[in-house]
């Protein structure tokens, strides 16, 4: 009679301890659902980030890396296999690519390393923004930056369709009113 009570008392004091356990801490800010529409594209369940002069907004499931300061949210969001960083001013890229070729003495050089330059222009948020989505290296590396105001959201991804998925990101840009 003592092994049927001993097993029920295994059982209850695991399920009591994980009952008390806390909820982990988040980072993230205040989540603000996301109130604009962009076509081709469900935001519905989105979150609205805020950053300095203007709003975009990001799949639930991105998180921050960093905190809020000064009444902005964080300056980079990552999620779905990539991340996008916001900025004020001029864009310049961070990224450098490198190739190490080795030939023998009179060979000919190889053809550089194949990459696909994609640029264009849309109106986001009502002003002319240029956008980009270049492949290079099995990496997407993508942006839309506006001159009016001078502002820039870039990312970096590892496949097409997290690319794509930035994008539409970039296109839920709104300026604050001035």
């Amino acid at each position: 009679m003592k092994t049927p009570f001993l097993f029920l008392a295994l059982l209850i004091v695991p399920l009591g301890a994980a009952a008390q356990e806390s909820p982990p801490a988040t980072t993230d800010p205040e989540v603000r659902p996301c109130s604009v529409t962009v076509p081709g594209t469900d935001v519905t369940g989105w979150k609205e980030v805020r950053a300095a002069g203007f709003t975009f907004c990001v799949p639930a499931s991105w998180r921050p890396a960093g905190r809020a300061r000064n009444g902005v949210d964080a300056r980079t969001w990552r999620g779905a296999g990539g991340e996008v960083t916001w900025g004020t001013g001029t864009y310049r890229s961070t990224t450098t690519i490198t190739t190490v070729v080795t030939v023998r003495s009179g060979d000919p050089l190889p053809a550089p390393p194949a990459g696909q330059v994609n640029r264009f222009t849309e109106v986001i948020g009502g002003s002319v923004a240029d956008l980009w989505d270049n492949q290079f290296d099995g990496k997407h590396y993508t942006g839309a930056k506006w001159a009016r105001p001078s502002v820039y959201v870039a990312g970096e991804s590892r496949d097409a369709m997290t690319a794509r998925l930035q994008l539409q990101v970039y296109r839920t840009v709104r300026f604050a009113q001035p």
